[in-house]
């Protein structure tokens, strides 16, 4: 299975040594910057957070009776937001300006939006019920090739060959498992179906990837996560079998380095990605790291 490879047709690494050589639009009027995180909190009543987004002109002050339509434009993606298609570039706010985690809230899940976000080093992450929160967390955290932990443990699931591990066979699936997985300290999922669209479109485009773990046929995890220049963005993983997202997360992760992939985005800390050889670096520093690597389109 360490032999593993993307089939031909999917074209795992769009993008890794060449820019889009397209033209591209630029966009600047939305969404608004927020200063404080504790502006969006999920137990925020709709009057407050109303309020709020009167106050940084999302909708018009003089809404006293906001109306059905524009009420919907508060939760989720914003309808009225234009569609960006790949080629196009998304100017968010200035890392100057940033002095929090969520950066912006607005817009919406169409690819330009979210390739513009990776580009930038932000990615979409919200409560249902919430308007899109633009998030970039400080720590962030990475995986290098030379760190990549395979305790003793996953080097005899591998050479038992426990798991079949394939590669963009079934995203739907892995993105459907990971919606459903029960997490510990968690309310729900933040995989809505507006997610599952955006990223399945995303893949249908040549961008978003998964790594599946099959047992008798059965998927029985995986992961997904978004290629752009040498830095696969990992989102998230499920496991319905003990280390079966582990044993798709490893392959795939030593399936990029070995195609010149610099460095993984886990994105937030925990024990977990930190036991694979993740490790725990400052915003500032992460950014950077989207210039020395090419991440773009």
């Amino acid at each position: 299975m360490w032999g593993c490879k993307f089939s031909k047709n999917s074209n795992p690494l769009p993008g890794t040594c060449d820019v889009n050589p397209h033209k591209k639009k630029v966009i600047i009027d939305k969404p608004c910057f927020v200063e404080n995180r504790s502006l969006l909190n999920k137990k925020h009543s709709y009057k407050k957070l109303k309020r709020i987004l009167h106050q940084k002109k999302l909708i018009n002050s003089d809404d006293s009776n906001i109306s059905k339509r524009k009420r919907t434009r508060l939760i989720g993606p914003d309808p009225d937001f234009p569609y960006l298609d790949e080629k196009t570039v998304y100017s968010f706010p200035d890392p100057e300006k940033w002095n929090d985690d969520i950066i912006s809230i607005g817009g919406n899940l169409s690819p330009g939006m979210l390739l513009s976000a990776y580009e930038q080093g932000l990615f979409p992450w919200y409560n249902p019920g919430d308007p899109v929160l633009w998030q970039s967390p400080d720590p962030r955290c990475v995986i290098f090739p030379d760190r990549l932990h395979i305790s003793s443990s996953m080097q005899k699931i591998f050479k038992k060959g426990i798991f079949q591990i394939t590669f963009d066979k079934d995203f739907l699936g892995v993105m459907t498992g990971c919606a459903q997985m029960v997490r510990p300290k968690q309310d729900g999922t933040w995989i809505s179906d507006d997610f599952i669209q955006a990223y399945v479109r995303l893949h249908n485009l040549g961008w978003a990837h998964s790594a599946e773990a099959w047992q008798d046929g059965v998927l029985v995890g995986g992961c997904y996560g978004v290629l752009l220049g040498r830095c696969f963005i990992g989102e998230s993983m499920f496991s319905n079998k003990t280390n079966a997202s582990k044993a798709a997360f490893l392959s795939l992760a030593k399936t990029l380095f070995e195609n010149n992939v610099g460095f993984i985005d886990c994105q937030v800390p925990t024990k977990h990605l930190l036991s694979l050889g993740g490790e725990s670096m400052e915003r500032e520093n992460f950014l950077e790291l989207l210039s020395v690597y090419r991440v773009k389109r």
